[in-house]
């Protein structure tokens, strides 16, 4: 039995991998990079990522994998198997996470959420190409702040008056920064 949560686990070495998401303890070290794991099996695994070794090779084709089960999932592409059913309709899939991702069509379930508006999203990879966009409005509103700091520095301090000449200067300035923000494409 785990001594932080109390959940139980039918072998020791089970409940030492367990009990290391609670203390952080990473006992397996990359000797390339010096990345920790928890498991042996995984520093392996990422060991192979330095070497360029892929152990597992398709027996159709002859193409490499680092991991089995990525070598599986390719050989089925030869084999047309399609092992993994969906459970609302008659659609099979060779890869499980194919076979999740078109269930949730069924469930409406949107497991990921946008970190900045709380959008939710079924694809990860849809919810970080909409975060993407939250970044790059964001980087574009600091350039333009940026321009308006350097454009309001580059005044002269008579022109703060807003009266006479200096009413033009600050007029023909703002078509300055109109043009500059045209080419940002702003």
């Amino acid at each position: 039995m785990c001594k932080y949560c109390e959940m139980c686990f039918s072998n020791s070495l089970a409940l030492k991998q367990h009990e290391q998401t609670h203390t952080g303890e990473k006992p397996y070290t990359c000797k390339h990079c010096k990345k920790s794991f928890r498991q042996s099996s995984h520093c392996k695994q990422h060991q192979r990522t330095h070497t360029g070794e892929k152990p597992y090779s398709c027996s159709h084709c002859n193409k490499s994998f680092l991991q089995l089960s990525n070598c599986k999932r390719h050989e089925r592409t030869h084999t047309g198997e399609k092992p993994h059913k969906c459970k609302h309709c008659e659609m099979c899939f060779s890869a499980l996470s194919s076979c999740k991702r078109h269930e949730r069509t069924h469930t409406g379930e949107k497991p990921y959420t946008c970190k900045h508006c709380k959008t939710p999203f079924t694809q990860l990879s849809n919810c970080k190409q909409h975060e993407d966009r939250h970044a790059r409005a964001s980087s574009l509103k600091q350039k333009q702040h940026d321009q308006s700091l350097k454009s309001r520095r580059d005044l002269p301090e008579s022109a703060a008056t807003l009266g006479g000449k200096e009413s033009c200067m600050l007029f023909s300035l703002s078509e300055e920064v109109k043009k500059i923000q045209a080419k940002l494409n702003v």
